[in-house]
């Protein structure tokens, strides 16, 4: 099976890696995708359940100096509470699976993980809509705290629409606490 689509691949893919993996869709895309495959389970077309399963190449669940996360705007490289966080929001989306890593350096590299399940059911489709919405979210608010302005763009015109706004918007002069306000 494996050696069969290796040759489909080299036949019908022009770029390494498959466009059609769920991680090239965009913020709100992954959501409605997961959402219509649930409902072509529900109606039968699809037998047996789906399994959505992301790694740690996304916005939101990694920090890594050397690529993903190296050169932020703000400086931000290595602040690894986006990971946990994306791992504690998943959590509170209720996926199926969080796997939270660390690469080849302790505290240098961090990243999560995690698996979704559409079986057609109506819980499913709840369960899909909350955890492929802050899945993704939590990449679009990081990029655009961190002061890339497609991000900002999409936080602040897609976001609302999928349940996503920035609360509080940092800078380097941000103050907190009655002391400096």
């Amino acid at each position: 099976m494996v050696t069969r689509w290796i040759n489909l691949a080299r036949k019908h893919i022009p770029i390494e890696g498959l466009p059609a993996r769920i991680c090239y869709l965009g913020f709100g895309q992954r959501k409605k995708f997961g959402l219509a495959v649930n409902e072509l389970i529900k109606r039968g077309e699809v037998k047996g359940t789906v399994a959505f399963s992301r790694d740690n190449l996304d916005s939101g669940s990694i920090i890594n100096p050397t690529f993903e996360s190296e050169g932020m705007p703000d400086g931000s490289d290595l602040i690894s509470d986006w990971p946990y966080l994306n791992g504690l929001l998943n959590a509170s989306g209720m996926c199926d699976l969080i796997a939270i890593q660390a690469n080849y350096a302790m505290g240098d590299s961090v990243h999560t993980g995690v698996t979704m399940i559409a079986d057609g059911t109506d819980t499913a489709a709840y369960r899909l809509k909350a955890c492929l919405t802050v899945d993704s979210g939590i990449g679009v608010v990081r990029h655009a705290q961190s002061g890339y302005a497609r991000a900002k763009q999409v936080a602040n015109t897609v976001g609302p629409g999928e349940g996503v706004t920035v609360p509080l918007w940092w800078t380097p002069t941000a103050t907190f606490g009655p002391d400096q306000a």
